[in-house]
């Protein structure tokens, strides 16, 4: 069924070298999604042909065991002769945003990865119960220094030729009832919104207390309690954060609703290959 909202999404990509088949599952990858992490499959015998176009904002998870064993099978070179070569690759395209994984326990091909100041990992990764837990650190490695480590959940921005209805009150002020606006983008603990009448915008500031309803197409969802955590005149934009898990914030019910919704717009982009 085609997704009835169109929609950008930015998530922290990751290209897994010769990702084992079936080592994630859609639930999983929709998880991973929803918490900014997008893993794509890529096999190694492309990865010299043409990097992906998104290489400099990506992150690369190197599988060593399965490098060494197709090698072994096209070209007959030692895991060390790989070594040398995978390091001097990686050195040369995306230092910094790369770990080398693998079951081997060899001193020699150790020290050439960590020569180059390669992260390297001498663990199996492939246990279905731990991956998206080991996704997650390694995640954390990867993207140490960029700002959008920071962000917890993926942000979903609405294409703006469509505009979906908001109505925001205030906690402290009871006389600010009902303005109106559109959203503009939303996750699992935010949305930002513009609000249809600009001089609306001097009744919020930061840190102030909101709730709002929304809908977007037959999706609904109510906010009880929220803070103001963005207000940006300039770009006509007024953002809202709360915590999906504080049931003083969201009702369970909402909760779910949201959590469930995300999950059915963001299934196409999780199974993306």
């Amino acid at each position: 069924m085609a997704r009835e909202v169109d929609f950008r999404i930015s998530p922290k990509k990751m290209y897994w070298i010769d990702m084992p088949s079936d080592i994630l599952s859609v639930k999983e990858r929709i998880e991973l999604l929803l918490a900014d992490v997008q893993i794509r499959r890529l096999p190694s015998e492309l990865l010299h042909q043409a990097l992906p176009e998104d290489a400099v904002d990506s992150a690369f998870l190197y599988n060593f065991d399965q490098i060494v064993a197709k090698n072994r099978m096209q070209k007959n070179q030692s895991a060390k002769v790989l070594a040398a070569k995978y390091a001097d690759y990686i050195r040369a395209h995306h230092p910094g945003r790369a770990l080398v994984h693998t079951t081997m326990l060899d001193t020699e091909i150790a020290r050439t990865f960590r020569m180059a100041d390669i992260p390297y990992l001498e663990k199996n990764i492939d246990v279905k119960s731990e991956v998206v837990a080991t996704m997650h650190q390694i995640i954390k490695i990867l993207f140490r220094n960029d700002p959008k480590l920071r962000r917890k959940y993926l942000r979903l921005e609405l294409m703006e030729d469509k505009k979906y209805p908001i109505r925001l009150y205030s906690h402290r002020f009871k006389e600010i009832k009902n303005v109106q606006g559109f959203v503009k983008d939303i996750s699992l603990n935010g949305v930002g919104l513009s609000l249809e009448v600009r001089d609306d915008y001097k009744h919020f500031h930061l840190k102030d207390p909101v709730g709002f309803t929304l809908e977007i197409e037959r999706f609904m969802f109510a906010l009880h309690f929220g803070f103001v955590t963005r207000v940006f005149l300039e770009r006509n934009e007024l953002g809202i954060s709360f915590n999906v898990f504080n049931r003083k914030m969201v009702t369970e019910e909402n909760a779910a609703k949201i959590n469930q919704q995300l999950q059915v717009w963001l299934r196409d982009f999780a199974i993306a290959r």
